[in-house]
């Protein structure tokens, strides 16, 4: 199912709209990740794990797809953060027990928002990552939140542009 829980169009014939060849998803998909973490590595990130990954997630997705795809991270990733950040200052003084109950609730809390959009899951992870990346050291957090969305954020949208660059390849070989 697709992330707004519409079925799966079927696959089409060969060279059909639908066709993703191996070859063409691994160029959007190699394309994308290589695009983002080289912007990243430019904007002065030196691990941009989260460009990478975000990019992934986004260039896995038909053309038509991939627009709605990005801004869905992208607000999924502003809804991760705030939760993130809330958790991670919470659970500052919090032993092992407490900071996983916290990520239960963190969970729970995702999960409310999820319900209505299934394409916000990616706020999951984001909350997650920012719960408990940064240090317990609150000045730390919002460098540390600010980082991996910024990371983010550059993979979601490198990932439409190489999308509709192999899009456009691919409909001129035609």
């Amino acid at each position: 199912m697709t992330d707004d829980a519409r079925p799966a169009p079927e696959r089409a014939a060969p060279d059909g709209p639908e066709d993703d060849h191996p070859a063409w998803l691994a160029m959007k998909l190699g394309g994308a990740m290589a695009l983002a973490y080289a912007v990243a590595r430019l904007v002065g990130f030196e691990e941009p794990t989260w460009s990478v990954i975000s990019a992934g997630f986004v260039a896995v997705e038909p053309p038509v797809d991939a627009l709605r795809t990005a801004r869905q991270r992208i607000v999924a990733m502003a809804i991760g953060v705030a939760i993130g950040v809330a958790a991670a200052y919470a659970s500052g003084h919090l032993g092992i027990a407490g900071r996983a109950a916290l990520m239960a609730v963190v969970g729970a809390a995702v999960a409310f928002v999820v319900n209505k959009a299934s394409g916000l899951m990616f706020a999951l992870v984001i909350a997650a990552v920012v719960a408990f990346a940064a240090p317990t050291a609150e000045e730390t957090i919002p460098v540390e939140a600010l980082r991996i969305a910024a990371m983010s954020l550059i993979g979601v949208l490198a990932a439409p542009l190489v999308v509709w660059a192999v899009e456009a390849a691919r409909a001129a070989r035609r």
